[in-house]
């Protein structure tokens, strides 16, 4: 595994390039794309573009980026293959790539009205920290590591 490539038992994951835009742009990932490129180019990793080993068809994103917390975890799946455990896998190889290649160990997510996702994240050992609102959504902040022993 090496920040260019991460592999899972299902799934290949990349980082972006510019002619990925329509396909990311398809999954409905609100953030402009040209930031999921930027954010590479400034921190050296970001969000990766996990693809499937059997038919080489995005399946979503996964990665990281910078917030006002930490670095913060997200992760969209394609909506016909969701509940089919990618958010978890995804989710869960960003962290490992990150940890092994950077020695990053602290890490933020925010889960709004998708219990699913905020499921992923205590599996994944994220611990509920507090409630927020943040431009009129009500939002739990997940952290993961760091100096609270957690």
């Amino acid at each position: 595994m090496t920040l260019d490539h991460i592999e899972t038992e299902r799934l290949h994951g990349a980082p972006p390039f510019p002619g990925d835009r329509a396909a990311v742009e398809a999954l409905g990932v609100t953030e402009a794309f040209d930031e999921l490129l930027n954010h590479w180019s400034r921190h050296g990793y970001g969000v990766w573009l996990f693809r499937s080993k059997e038919d080489a068809k995005l399946v979503g994103v996964a990665g990281f980026r910078h917030g006002d917390d930490g670095n913060e975890l997200v992760a969209v799946v394609r909506q016909d293959v969701r509940n089919r455990g990618f958010a978890a896998e995804m989710a869960e190889a960003a962290i490992e790539a990150v940890h092994l290649e950077l020695g990053l160990r602290e890490f933020v997510a925010f889960a709004t009205t998708d219990p699913a996702w905020a499921t992923v994240l205590e599996r994944l050992g994220f611990r509920k920290e507090r409630a927020r609102t943040a431009g009129g959504v009500k939002q739990l902040l997940y952290r993961k590591g760091g100096t609270s022993g957690r």
